[in-house]
């Protein structure tokens, strides 16, 4: 008799921790059971964030310390132009001119400089949140700490729309494969120039409220 008890008991045991994985997995986004086709590199926008990003990251590198370097070197080159031109020329007017040229462009290239680099970081970092959420989605892999977040963020500026998890996952996919993502259809544009064309976080929100 105890030993059937025993019995009964650990049965019960493996039965209920065997339910405990699918109750914590149960607002788990759904993978996808299949592929629709062989994903090929034409099939995703990833090559174009990664183009574009490759290029924001060499001038967020390279951009300072040329900055740095150039502005000495350019100053003294442009005042021994100038003191060159003032040996054949004699002029106070020339003389001021030409300092107050160099006063003026000076901290504006420096500032210009600052002001892109804070650009280009944005840019930097709102593309790599895109590629990482697409990048997991192409991966099947929907329930992503990238995802989830990046879905989180929809549902508090977007309250009240009704669009599913799954549907935005399965959207995002769509988007990609379609290349909308990376072809101005988000952003509005038409133009020859990939950070036009390529939709950011914003984009994407606005055109899944709208579903």
């Amino acid at each position: 008799m105890k030993n059937n008890i025993f019995t009964l008991l650990f049965a019960f045991l493996i039965t209920f921790n065997g339910m405990l994985p699918q109750a914590a997995q149960a607002n788990d986004i759904p993978v996808r059971s299949a592929f629709e086709a062989p994903l090929t590199v034409d099939d995703t926008c990833l090559d174009e964030y990664a183009q574009r990003n490759a290029y924001l990251k060499k001038f967020l590198v390279w951009a300072p310390p040329t900055v740095v370097v150039s502005l000495p070197v350019g100053s003294f080159v442009y005042f021994l132009g100038l003191y060159g031109l003032l040996n054949v020329a004699p002029s106070a007017g020339l003389f001021y001119a030409g300092f107050g040229l160099w006063y003026l462009a000076v901290p504006t290239i420096a500032v210009g400089t600052v002001a892109l680099e804070a650009k280009y970081t944005v840019e930097y970092f709102k593309n790599r949140e895109v590629v990482r959420v697409i990048d997991a989605i192409r991966d099947n892999r929907p329930n992503n700490k990238y995802v989830k977040k990046f879905i989180q963020k929809f549902r508090k500026k977007y309250k009240n729309s009704d669009i599913s998890d799954e549907a935005i996952v399965n959207e995002l996919y769509v988007l990609d494969r379609t290349n909308k993502i990376c072809d101005g259809n988000l952003t509005g544009k038409n133009s020859s120039k990939i950070q036009k064309l390529l939709a950011k976080r914003k984009h994407i929100f606005n055109y899944l409220s709208r579903l």
